[in-house]
């Protein structure tokens, strides 16, 4: 019997590379301010901290940032702006495609927005596949929280936390996992993943 019956993996530089640094920059650009105090607007004020976690939307969240600008920039401008900052991680693409494959279930852990997830689906054609999702935005809470791994072991019911293993770039995510018994992964890169994997007997 396999060590795993069910993977959870993060999304952001697991599955696929993103920089918040370049969605900074662009919003900046886009808004015509100093990416340092946007940079603060959003991580240190918490603004985007606030969307992630659902408790504002696109509307309101793009009018904020008008306001605080001074400018009216096009919402689909700054959607652009502040989206296209993704790109592909082909092995890790490859491996989770296998794992459906192969009958794996296989749930997205995630700190993510709306727009975001709407860019990936439509630039990342693999991703429709991987239709369990666990998204903060949606469960109104954000990763280390544990609201989000009980719900990623809710996509998964009957299995014990110990069958299920967890694949996330931030150790402190990762050590939130743990605490709930799943076997949780600090994710270096897609040999990691697949050794680990393979040992388990879920990829050849």
């Amino acid at each position: 019997m396999a060590d795993f019956e069910a993977v959870l993996f993060d999304l952001g530089n697991v599955l696929v590379h993103f920089s918040h640094q370049r969605m900074v920059q662009q919003v900046a650009d886009c808004l015509g301010c100093a990416p340092t105090a946007l940079q603060q607007l959003f991580f240190r004020d918490g603004l985007l901290w606030q969307y992630e976690r659902g408790l504002i939307g696109t509307e309101t969240l793009h009018h904020a940032l008008c306001r605080w600008a001074g400018r009216s920039v096009p919402l689909q401008e700054l959607i652009r702006a502040a989206s296209d900052i993704f790109w592909p991680n082909p092995p890790m693409e490859q491996l989770a495609m296998t794992l459906l494959d192969r009958g794996v279930p296989v749930v997205i852990v995630s700190n993510t927005c709306p727009i975001h997830v709407h860019w990936i689906e439509q630039h990342f054609p693999f991703f429709r596949r991987l239709t369990q999702r666990v998204l903060s935005y949606e469960v109104g809470a954000a990763k280390p929280e544990q609201a989000m791994f009980e719900a990623a072991l809710a996509c998964v019911p009957g299995l014990p936390a110990g069958r299920v293993v967890y694949f996330d770039d931030t150790l402190a995510h990762v050590k939130a996992a743990g605490q709930l018994g799943i076997r949780a992964v600090h994710y270096q890169d897609a040999e990691q993943a697949r050794a680990i994997l393979a040992r388990a007997g879920l990829v050849p």
